[in-house]
């Protein structure tokens, strides 16, 4: 319960704004809030942070103990997996005392000299903040563009350095949003910009060494409900432009050999319908809910991707959503979502051709985990990477060899004073009042009797398509230390649910 306050809680004043669009009005009270610069608005803010410490001040000791507790569990000092690339092993490392990560490579292996690449620590000297937003090598691995933030407003410059001198070039990119890609013969940079609104809508070509106000705008998206999203294909073939709203997407391509190339378009937007692409060899292959709600996968030729050509790879499964794809020179990689757990299938390729020759699904050690796709950037390999954690397991890096079907791990994040064969965690099913079965993931102390007598914390969410899954959180353990049972539900159908709610 909070503590009794001498101080009268601060009121926001009500200043009615009429606001319309398309057709429809609406009266905003709290439109003036929006001005960060408003002397009002900070003065607010400042008021609303000294009443929440003036009610929370008796639980200031409790806070700080718990802080502390967290604090201690992190490896301040610590490095990511290194990950090989063009016969340089890239990674990031922290140094406890510093704020930000540096990035680094070696040359051949883990045992030649460091390079660092880029400290952000110095990056943020006279700073109050610091971001990254964008950390792009060029495909000859000699040059280094970057996109930095030091306001928090999330608009980026973009600076680019040579990595064999050692110097910052003269291009500066100013506005920058997300996204940020190199052409092949590593002369060219393509990346993204947002409106008034802070949606990207437009990509840009920019040349090394010329001006800002000389780059080539190649897509401007006017249609308030598209953002605009830019990558590379694992292939390093092609520069997809992505266009995404709620419930439809479209797809444009840049031939990453031929820069000034102009965009081709793969399939016209159409309301509900969304794919995403990826290329391999002479076929573009194409995750899509065109006749199939649950999504299929189809292929197209390069030559000519129209959907007029599209033809079946992996049909539709009724009860399993695939949710993205990743393809590798021998191998399609699936994740799916299937009652409420995402699954991960692997797809043998004929050498030449887009046709199936084998196919299983990974076994994971647990029966209730949260897993993803690493940054996997070799096209030409039957190693995946894979990030995997669960409710008591903490994060983990795998190298599983999609051939041998054998995990290497490669690294695991280490949490002081915790020992995870202290939990047990467990996959339940309950009912819901319109009467689906509902998954829980489960984890309590291995000594716990689950006979109703602790207490729960029930947590859930999976609107928009966005699922959240049954992932290790350290911050957490306090609570499963004290008998507290840690519950994670997430709606067998929810992803697509969400995604149908908003139109």
């Amino acid at each position: 319960m909070p503590f009794a306050s001498q101080m009268t809680p601060p009121w926001a004043l009500r200043r009615p704004t009429r606001l319309a669009a398309h057709g429809d009005v609406r009266i905003d009270d709290y439109y003036w809030m929006r001005d960060r610069n408003n002397p009002e608005v900070i003065d607010y803010l400042v008021a609303e942070n000294d009443y929440a410490a003036d009610i929370m001040r008796e639980t200031a000791p409790l806070q700080e103990a718990i802080f502390q507790e967290m604090r201690q569990r992190i490896r301040e000092t610590d490095s990511t997996a290194p990950v090989a690339d063009g016969g340089f092993w890239y990674y990031q490392r922290t140094v406890a005392g510093l704020n930000y990560p540096i990035y680094c490579r070696r040359r051949g292996s883990m045992d030649a000299p460091e390079e660092i690449l880029l400290d952000v620590n110095e990056l943020a000297a006279g700073h109050a903040f610091c971001e990254v937003g964008e950390f792009s090598i060029s495909p000859d691995h000699a040059l280094l563009a970057y996109a930095y933030d030091v306001d928090g407003a999330e608009l980026f410059t973009v600076a680019v350095k040579d990595l064999n001198t050692g110097a910052l070039r003269t291009d500066r990119i100013q506005g920058v949003y997300y996204g940020l890609e190199w052409s092949n013969d590593s002369r060219t940079l393509f990346y993204t910009t947002v409106d008034a609104a802070h949606r990207p809508d437009a990509v840009w070509r920019h040349d090394l060494s010329a001006a800002q106000a000389e780059d080539t705008r190649l897509l401007h998206e006017t249609d308030e409900r598209f953002f605009v999203m830019l990558y590379k294909t694992r292939s390093k073939r092609f520069i997809v432009v992505h266009l995404r709203s709620n419930m439809t997407t479209e797809v444009h391509v840049i031939d990453a050999d031929a820069p000034d190339a102009a965009l081709r378009l793969i399939a016209p937007r159409r309301q509900g319908h969304e794919y995403q692409l990826d290329h391999r060899g002479e076929w573009f292959f194409i995750r899509t809910n065109d006749h199939a709600e649950d999504f299929r996968v189809m292929v197209a030729p390069v030559a000519a991707p129209e959907p007029a050509t599209w033809e079946v790879l992996l049909p539709e499964q009724s009860g399993l959503l695939i949710d993205r794809i990743e393809l590798f020179r021998h191998h399609l990689v699936v994740l799916a979502w299937t009652s409420g757990r995402k699954q991960v299938r692997v797809v043998r390729l004929a050498p030449d051709a887009p046709e199936i020759t084998d196919e299983h699904w990974i076994e994971f050690p647990e029966e209730t985990y949260a897993v993803h796709v690493e940054h996997n950037p070799v096209f030409d390999t039957l190693s995946l990477r894979l990030h995997y954690s669960s409710l008591k397991t903490p994060p983990i890096v795998y190298a599983y060899d999609m051939e041998s079907r054998q995990f290497d791990l490669l690294k695991q994040e280490e949490i002081a004073n915790y020992n995870p064969d202290d939990y047990v965690t467990r996959r339940l099913w309950t009912t819901t009042p319109d009467g689906l079965q509902m998954p829980i993931s489960l984890v309590c102390p291995k000594d716990a009797v689950l006979d109703g007598s602790h207490p729960c914390l029930l947590y859930s969410y999976g609107s928009y398509g966005a699922s959240s899954e049954s992932s290790f959180r350290a911050n957490r353990l306090r609570l499963a230390r004290t008998r507290l049972c840690l519950c994670h539900c997430t709606h067998p159908w929810r992803q697509r649910i969400g995604a149908r709610l908003v139109s």
